[in-house]
């Protein structure tokens, strides 16, 4: 079964994105279109179709997913626009699409050299890192990144996320 879904991301290249390799690398993942929205100007919109159900919890594929450099820190955030928040400062980054990601999405962590996680700062937030923790959190470094209550890294103002960051050992 294959669910469509449409995604308007403001001013954001594919290339920016990870999505430009994603429809040749993953089976689960197809870009079917790219073409500027007429309804929002400057917005990229996207029909994706994704294998198995829609985005959220039974996604299988990360976002920025092909980006990944494993022998590098991971950042892992909750959502798109926390990806591309913390791209601009450091770009071995990607999202699981929620907060609260299946065991075999978890497991691929494990080929992390350490992995710093940048949940929304909220309680579902940190019921994820705890799931985190409880999966790979004996087997590699974990941080949980310090983002002020109720925030997440898109709703941060940039000098404040990179300082945040930088406090939480990612190499900028």
């Amino acid at each position: 079964m294959s669910a469509w879904k449409r995604i308007a991301i403001a001013g954001v290249s594919l290339l920016a994105l990870g999505l430009a390799p994603i429809g040749a690398a993953f089976a689960q993942v197809k870009v079917t279109a790219a073409t500027p929205a007429s309804a929002y100007q400057g917005t990229i919109a996207l029909d994706v179709v994704v294998s198995g159900g829609g985005f959220n919890n039974s996604a299988k594929v990360w976002f920025n997913e092909s980006r990944i450099d494993w022998l590098r820190p991971l950042v892992v955030c909750e959502g798109s626009f926390d990806v591309l928040a913390v791209h601009e400062h450091y770009t071995n980054v990607a999202s699981p699409w929620t907060c609260t990601p299946k065991l075999e999405m978890l497991n691929l962590l494990k080929k992390c050299v350490s992995v710093v996680v940048a949940f929304d700062s909220d309680v579902a937030g940190q019921r994820g890192y705890q799931k985190i923790m409880e999966v790979i959190g004996n087997e590699i470094a974990v941080t949980q990144l310090a983002l002020p209550d109720g925030f997440d890294c898109a709703e941060m103002d940039p000098d404040s996320l990179r300082d945040a960051l930088a406090f939480a050992g990612v190499p900028l």
